[in-house]
């Protein structure tokens, strides 16, 4: 199967949900290495930012007329294509959304670095710590539903960002001139490591506050 390199992808046990120049979503279903592509797609209007797979939901992070939606549909149906907009109630403008994260909560990372929680659809409040200096283009955001952080990923200043979920205190930042490359990561908490997607390369980094 070919990938294209500009990608947005989820995974779960069974597939790899993706978007790349192909028109719309693609299922590629790892035990029969089939490739299904769904007639979801983004409109004239819209710009697809990010997807999550949480559940038996597939959650899509679109920015479209001056601001942002998160639209649900199921996974198990993808062929009705049939979209729920996710986010009810909220007074924050998300035009800079540029990611977002699901545990359970819903947080979504503005380009500035401001992070809104969202419960069940509205905006909740939430206090976020100062970190100097301040961010001006975060550009990834990890968490899970058994992680207590936050991380951020900021390669316009070579750093990671990571805030106590609960409280939003700021934790700590790892500086290194491998961020300024990565284009993702993910963390596994459990094995107390960072790994960062730069070109076709993993890189490992020791999270040494956990």
């Amino acid at each position: 199967i070919y990938i294209s390199e500009k990608t947005l992808a989820t995974t779960d046990e069974d597939s790899i949900y993706f978007i790349d120049v192909r028109p719309g979503l693609s299922q590629y279903t790892l035990d029969s290495q089939s490739l299904t592509e769904s007639i979801i797609a983004p409109t004239s209007t819209q710009s697809w930012r990010n997807l999550l797979l949480y559940g038996d939901r597939l959650y899509f992070l679109t920015y479209e007329t001056g601001d942002a939606q998160i639209y649900r549909y199921s996974s198990s149906d993808l062929e009705s294509a049939t979209a729920s907009s996710w986010i009810k109630s909220k007074e924050s403008n998300l035009s800079e959304a540029i990611d977002f994260a699901i545990d359970g909560t819903v947080f979504v990372l503005l380009t500035n670095g401001e992070l809104k929680r969202f419960v069940s659809g509205s905006e909740v409040s939430w206090s976020q710590g100062v970190v100097e200096p301040s961010m001006t283009n975060a550009t990834d955001l990890w968490t899970d539903v058994d992680s207590e952080h936050l991380y951020i990923l900021e390669p316009e200043q070579e750093r990671l960002v990571i805030f106590e979920k609960e409280t939003g205190e700021f934790l700590v930042q790892y500086k290194s001139g491998l961020f300024s490359q990565a284009t993702s990561f993910s963390v596994d908490e459990s094995t107390r490591s960072i790994f960062l997607m730069i070109d076709s390369k993993i890189y490992t980094i020791a999270a040494s506050h956990l």
